[in-house]
C-alpha cells in the first residue's frame, strides 16, 4: 500500500473522511518510515522518543475496549453512567493517537462539529477524565505536553527535532501558546451526559466538589 492509499484508509477509519491535517500527515510519515536505531540507544524521532503510538492501518484505541468491565461492574449503574458519558463524549472526538499508559489524543469536534482544521486537541487518560490541550495542532501539544518545562533551550530542542521532519513549529517556549476558552469542555459534556445516564437509571444527579473536577471510573 502506499503512503497516499495509507493516508486515504486513514481518512476513512479515524477522521470520518476529513482530510488528515497537514502536521498530523508529517507524523504519520515520520512512524511508518521509522528506521530503528540498530543499537537501540538512540531515538530516531520525537514521537519515538515520547512512546507515542498514531493508529493506522485499521488498528483500534483502547478506549473502546470493555472487556475492562467485571460482572459486577456491570451491574453497577453508577460505573455504568460513567461508561455510557464516556462513550457520549468519544463520539464527539476523533481518536489518533495514543501514549502508552497515559491516554488517548484526538481532535475535539464538540456537539457543534467544528471543523478538524479548528478543532483543539483533547486527551482522555485512563482515569477517564477528558482535557482540553493547548496547541494549534498535534505536534505542538506533544511538545507542549513532554518537553521540558522550566528549560526553555531544551524545548527549542525538541522544537527543532519536529521541525527537522518538515513541521513549522515556531514558539520559543511554552508560553507562548494561549489557554483555550471552547465551551462545552469534554469534561463539561461528560458530566451533564453522565448525570442524564445516571437520573435515566434511578440514581441522584452527582454534583462535584469543585468546578472541573468529575467521576472517575
Amino acid at each position: 500500500m502506499t503512503e497516499d492509499e495509507r493516508l486515504a484508509a486513514f481518512s476513512t477509519t479515524y477522521l470520518g473522511g476529513r482530510s488528515v491535517p497537514p502536521d498530523l500527515v508529517i507524523l504519520l510519515k515520520m512512524q511508518w518510515n521509522r528506521v530503528p536505531d540498530p543499537g537501540g540507544e538512540n531515538y530516531v524521532d520525537p514521537l519515538e522518543a515520547f512512546n507515542f503510538q498514531l493508529l493506522s492501518d485499521g488498528q483500534q484505541s483502547s478506549v473502546f475496549d470493555k472487556s475492562y468491565l467485571s460482572e459486577t461492574d456491570r451491574t453497577n449503574p453508577d460505573i455504568m453512567a460513567n461508561v455510557a458519558a464516556i462513550d457520549d463524549v468519544l463520539a464527539h472526538m476523533l481518536v489518533v493517537g495514543e501514549l502508552g499508559d497515559y491516554g488517548a489524543y484526538g481532535y475535539w469536534l464538540g456537539p457543534e462539529n467544528r471543523p478538524i482544521e479548528s478543532a483543539p486537541i483533547v486527551r482522555l487518560d485512563t482515569e477517564g477524565q477528558f482535557e482540553l490541550r493547548r496547541g494549534r495542532m498535534l505536534a505542538e501539544t506533544l511538545l507542549l505536553d513532554y518537553g521540558a518545562y522550566d528549560n526553555d533551550e531544551e524545548f527549542i530542542d525538541l522544537r527543532d527535532w519536529f521541525n527537522d521532519f518538515g513541521l513549522n513549529i515556531t514558539a520559543s517556549s511554552r508560553d507562548e501558546f494561549p489557554s483555550l476558552d471552547i465551551k462545552p469542555t469534554p469534561d463539561d459534556l461528560h458530566l451533564e451526559r453522565y448525570n442524564a445516564h445516571r437520573v435515566a437509571a434511578g440514581l441522584p444527579p452527582y454534583v462535584p466538589r469543585s468546578v472541573g473536577s468529575s467521576p472517575k471510573e
